[in-house]
């Protein structure tokens, strides 16, 4: 009984010492502007800005990592709009420049995360909070965003190129990887939503999706991006990242068709996923809609990019 009483008494011991511990640790803000010490193109510079914005004023009222969907669930349409707009104007920029900003925006936080492990290694007291790394909070943003704005934002958030093609081969398996997801190489007639630069023929791999597929047929394509790898930086631990030769096709705020058939110059949407309300969009109809989105709603001079 006297070595269980003795028991209880150091497990409530380590306990408190935990609880104390945890309380004693404080929020340190790690992040640091990219766009202070790179050149970026302007809206990665408003990017910066928004995320310091919630670093400073913001992030350190959560606590915990567990309170960032309240925090969320509390933003006013307004304010997820101004992201909204943001990562809509991303999709206008190649994707180089992510590649390039994610990395050096996350690095201090991947630094602080390897101090407090060293410290915890050496037995030592841990006085900071570990914080969010901005990729997560960009993640959990574009979730939110989805949930609550209308529909488009889901829509062209989730589709970074809308393409008009013409199938040209078909295939099972994505070369170089061991899948068994149908491929395709296609000719790309037309960007619909203008801001695509890549060839005039790409490859897909698609993925998940429900739509058919024929060969030699002309179909609206939502693609979700284009297809990247990437390992880490021995020295630094930071993926680096490539982009690979071909493009994603998801179906994601379509309930996973993404090929919607084109006759005569007519999408053909039997089951009304474009929320046009008819089963059949002429082309100029489909790509004016888009463009009022892009220019007016999101706020994109699309003749700058």
């Amino acid at each position: 009984m006297r070595s269980l009483n003795i028991y209880k008494m150091c497990l409530f011991g380590i306990m408190f010492l935990s609880f104390c511990t945890l309380h004693s640790q404080s929020y340190v803000n790690v992040f640091s502007k990219v766009t202070n010490e790179q050149q970026f193109p302007q809206v990665f510079a408003e990017l910066d800005s928004t995320i310091e914005d919630f670093y400073n004023n913001k992030y350190s009222q959560l606590n915990l990592f567990s309170n960032l969907p309240q925090y969320l669930d509390e933003l006013s349409e307004e304010e997820l709009l101004k992201y909204a707009k943001l990562f809509v104007k991303l999709h206008y920029l190649p994707k180089e420049h992510e590649f390039k900003y994610w990395p050096l925006a996350r690095k201090p936080f991947r630094e602080q995360y390897k101090r407090m492990q060293d410290l915890r290694q050496q037995n030592k007291v841990v006085t900071e909070k570990r914080a969010i790394n901005p990729m997560a909070f960009y993640a959990k943003m574009k979730t939110k965003i989805f949930e609550k704005l209308p529909w488009e934002w889901s829509f062209h958030l989730q589709n970074k190129y809308l393409l008009h093609v013409k199938i040209t081969s078909t295939q099972k398996g994505t070369p170089g990887r061991s899948d068994n997801m149908p491929y395709y190489t296609c000719q790309v007639i037309k960007d619909l939503k203008g801001n695509f630069k890549g060839n005039e023929n790409i490859d897909l791999t698609a993925g998940f999706v429900t739509s058919k597929v024929d060969l030699n047929s002309e179909y609206l394509v939502l693609v979700w991006g284009r297809g990247s790898s990437g390992e880490p930086d021995p020295a630094t631990d930071i993926i680096n990242y490539w982009l690979v030769d071909y493009y994603l096709v998801r179906g994601h705020s379509t309930n996973k068709e993404a090929f919607f058939p084109i006759v005569n110059n007519t999408i053909i949407d039997k089951n009304k996923q474009l929320r046009f309300d008819k089963g059949e969009i002429p082309i100029p109809e489909f790509e004016a809609s888009v463009k009022d989105f892009i220019q007016n709603t999101a706020g994109v001079n699309t003749n700058e990019n």
